[in-house]
């Protein structure tokens, strides 16, 4: 969805009319994290939330967009920060989205914020809220870096499918929701579906006598490190989350609210891989404190 120019514009001039009353203005992409991210700058920067303004813009090019627009602006609030997810942009020759280079625009280091909600302590807390059980018995009975482990393992072809898919511009389902890869009643992929699309995927190859196999190699070494895949960086995290879900579901017997979750998971979630966002308002404070 695209937000009007417009109402971009819109959306600067309101930010510097209350800029002496709010201490951060975060943009983001998606409406429906808003909350979370409140949450976390809430508790990564001890912030009351009415001082945290969070909004969304839609999309990583509406982002760009009103961040030229904010950075043009004189009196653009220096306390403002732009945050978009990391996705496979990375893959296009000549990618539309380049992330501007500069302390008010954050590009994620993992595929999306649900990257990084789902991590264990959050989790077990999270389970807590059904389960009457103490933390290191949801812990035991959990087995979270199992399942985590073989959701990677599940849906890693699919991911650089999506990826090849996505570089070439292929008709891709990198946007489908999740329900439409895990197997039913289950929580890892449905391998006759991940076949289905990479026929559909090879097809382009094939009509372009390109080598379908080469391109498979040449994603799947962006994603490398050490030698080994970043899975955070390959896998879209809401089919991360999704899977979780149903897993929990086979577990314990509870049925958890996906948007639900997001908003429990942001408030009960170790915040150590999230100190990016805190190191990078210290450093917009002090360009700000060195400016004044």
């Amino acid at each position: 969805m695209s937000v009007p120019i417009r109402a971009v514009k819109s959306k600067i001039a309101e930010s510097i009319l209350k800029k002496n009353s709010i201490e951060l203005f975060v943009y983001i992409e998606d409406e429906k994290l808003c909350h979370v991210y409140e949450s976390i700058f809430h508790r990564l920067l001890d912030i009351p939330r009415e001082q945290i303004e969070v909004t969304s813009l839609n999309s990583k090019t509406n982002s760009i967009t009103q961040f030229e627009i904010w950075d043009k602006a004189p009196q653009s609030p220096n306390n403002t920060l732009f945050i978009v997810d990391r996705d496979f942009n990375h893959l296009l020759e000549t990618n539309p989205n380049t992330c501007p280079e500069s302390l008010h625009f954050l590009e994620l280091e993992r595929y999306t914020i649900e990257n990084y909600l789902v991590e264990k302590n959050g989790v077990i807390q999270l389970i807590r809220t059904k389960v009457g059980k103490r933390p290191q018995e949801i812990e035991d009975h959990l087995e979270f870096d199992n399942w985590l482990e073989s959701f990677y393992e599940s849906f890693e072809e699919l991911f650089i499918l999506f990826g090849v898919a996505h570089k070439y511009k292929i008709k891709s389902n990198n946007g489908s929701h999740a329900s439409n890869y895990i197997i039913k009643g289950g929580h890892l992929c449905n391998a006759a579906n991940v076949d289905e699309y990479k026929i559909s995927v090879e097809k382009f190859f094939v009509e372009k006598g390109m080598d379908f196999s080469t391109e498979l190699h040449n994603v799947r070494y962006c994603f490398l490190s050490d030698d080994s895949l970043d899975y955070e960086k390959l896998s879209n995290g809401k089919y991360k989350l999704f899977s979780l879900l149903k897993y929990i579901k086979e577990k314990f017997n509870n049925t958890y609210d996906e948007e639900m979750s997001k908003s429990i998971l942001a408030e009960r979630m170790d915040l150590t891989s999230l100190t990016i966002l805190k190191e990078r308002y210290v450093e917009i404070t002090r360009q700000s404190t060195s400016l004044n």
